[in-house]
């Protein structure tokens, strides 16, 4: 899910089926606005979505869709959407849009990843490696891979990123079987706050204006969550002035 910039109080969200081509828009209190149909869009496995700038010192903000996911790392690039914002002010909202899409390759070998941010209209991965079900291993660290720009190309490997591990007893079924692992994310100003199954850690720079690609340097701290089974996603809250 994320919030809406252009449009404070609303919320989109999406589902990860295959053929996915729209996203829902919502209320804070989950109650239907509409949809929004992603012209040409036909998601593999669309896993999050991100609100920013459309391009570096652009004053329009876009949507972005992250078609991110690649659970068997069988897919050799994934794709990311952008959709300009619409003004939204009225519920049975059905509206079709263009889009424009990205395609990236990655750095290394395919990998799964179910959490985009983005930063001057480029969008950044952070992924998902998984401990093997029932394994007592420790699951590896996850990566930020980043783009330079909204455009077809390679993603850049920025490193590996310190994810705490949840407080005893914290730990839900999935965190259990799957390891402790990202699932969503939002990049805040000078803050990035990811979600794992257990638990929302918020990353805050040490300098204003730090760049994304530094983000292994960042800060992590944990925000209280209440124990659930499966966390899978977070966002601001965007309220009307």
């Amino acid at each position: 899910m994320a919030a809406s910039q252009r449009n404070p109080g609303l919320y989109y969200l999406i589902g990860d089926p295959q053929g996915t081509s729209e996203v829902a828009i919502v209320h804070e209190d989950g109650s239907l606005v509409g949809h929004l149909e992603i012209d040409g869009m036909s998601a593999r496995n669309a896993e999050d979505l991100a609100v920013g700038p459309c391009a570096p010192d652009s004053g329009s903000t876009c949507l972005f869709i992250g078609d991110i996911g690649n659970n068997q790392g069988a897919w050799q690039s994934v794709s990311v959407w952008r959709v300009r914002e619409p003004a939204l002010d009225a519920a049975g909202t059905q509206i079709t849009v263009d889009g424009a899409v990205a395609t990236f390759t990655y750095p290394d070998a395919p990998v799964n990843a179910e959490a985009l941010l983005v930063e001057r209209g480029a969008p950044y991965l952070v992924t998902k490696p998984e401990r093997p079900p029932g394994s007592s291993s420790t699951t590896p660290a996850p990566r930020l891979l980043g783009a330079r720009r909204f455009a077809d190309g390679e993603l850049r490997d920025h490193g590996a990123l310190d994810l705490p591990a949840p407080e005893t007893g914290t730990v839900g079924l999935a965190g259990a079987l799957l390891g402790n692992v990202v699932t969503g994310g939002e990049k805040v100003d000078d803050r990035v706050v990811l979600r794992t199954y257990d638990q929302v850690l918020v990353y805050t720079a040490d300098q204003p204006g730090a760049r994304l690609r530094t983000l292994r340097e960042w800060r992590p701290h944990r925000v209280a969550t209440p124990r659930v089974r499966q966390g899978e996603a977070v966002t601001r809250r965007q309220t009307k002035q």
